[in-house]
């Protein structure tokens, strides 16, 4: 399939590449099929693209490419309603926010996007707990990873 998008022009879809959303995104219910788009070659950044709207569009990383230690945790309900039975079985995205000064760019930890790497099945997921925020720095946890404070 071809998609026209906002940022990467006319992008050409394999159907083994769709993300499914069965409740769209928070904010975005409506919007119910996504891809993983590669930002730059080697780049940890990917873009969650949507199917159904060609300007809509979350930067997104993977978040042990800042962080080793995030464990979400989620009620078993919605792991099952994503035909997990646990959290390790996941593919775990976050939506990274960049603002005017990147030096602050910042993930939201509290609701990171869930993927079934087997069925495509994705969801955004409310951490449970309150370990975790929707404003958390980048840059901050890669400097406490490295040592540099």
């Amino acid at each position: 399939m071809k998609v026209t998008t906002s940022r990467f022009g006319e992008l050409d879809i394999r159907d083994d590449e769709i993300l499914e959303f069965p409740e769209g995104m928070i904010g975005f219910s409506d919007k119910k099929r996504f891809i993983i788009h590669e930002h730059h070659p080697g780049s940890p950044f990917n873009w969650l693209q949507s199917l159904d709207d060609g300007s809509l569009a979350f930067i997104v990383v993977k978040t042990d490419a800042f962080m080793t230690d995030y464990r979400p945790t989620f009620p078993q309900a919605d792991l099952n309603a994503l035909g997990l039975s646990s959290v390790e079985e996941a593919q775990i995205y976050v939506i990274v926010v960049v603002p005017e000064d990147p030096q602050k760019m910042y993930a939201n930890l509290l609701g990171p996007v869930v993927i079934n790497p087997g069925s495509r099945v994705a969801r955004q997921l409310i951490a449970s707990g309150n370990k975790y925020t929707t404003c958390h720095y980048i840059l901050d946890e890669l400097k406490r990873g490295c040592g540099v404070s």
